[in-house]
């Protein structure tokens, strides 16, 4: 079962996001909620960054992962090395989850009311999202 990730999990508890629940308009809020912060956290950051002096590391063997909040959800990186060199590399991206069959978009789509504007209301769901790739919407 995908976990469910992205602004919305991480501001959920947050008074305007819970407030409005769990559709469109909480991820929507949640997206902006995040960018508010991030440009927050960012200034904070810039603050004493001196220039990178390089880092030149021995050959090495050994597995490697990192986890990540990233801006769409989270995000892993996982690597195997040998002798210095990237033998196997794995990445589970945040669109791996929520547009997994039983991620965020169909959960957020069960129940919805067939209509004239359900189009539409499929749209801003998968724009709040964010798959990062291109896509196309088909009616059958």
């Amino acid at each position: 079962m995908p976990r469910i990730t992205g602004p919305f999990t991480r501001h959920a508890g947050h008074p305007l996001v819970a407030a409005l629940g769990q559709g469109l308009s909480a991820r929507l809020a949640a997206r902006l909620l995040e960018l508010d912060l991030s440009l927050r956290r960012m200034q904070e950051l810039v603050h004493g960054i001196e220039a990178d002096q390089g880092l030149q590391l021995p050959p090495a063997s050994g597995t490697g992962l990192a986890v990540v909040e990233a801006a769409r959800g989270r995000l892993a990186h996982r690597l195997e090395l040998e002798n210095g060199k990237v033998t196997r590399y794995q990445i589970l991206a945040p669109t791996e989850w929520n547009f997994h069959p039983q991620g965020a978009l169909p959960q957020g789509l069960l129940g919805q009311p067939a209509g004239d504007d359900a189009l539409q209301r499929v749209r801003h769901l998968i724009a709040a999202l964010d798959p990062c790739v291109a896509c196309k919407i088909e009616v059958a």
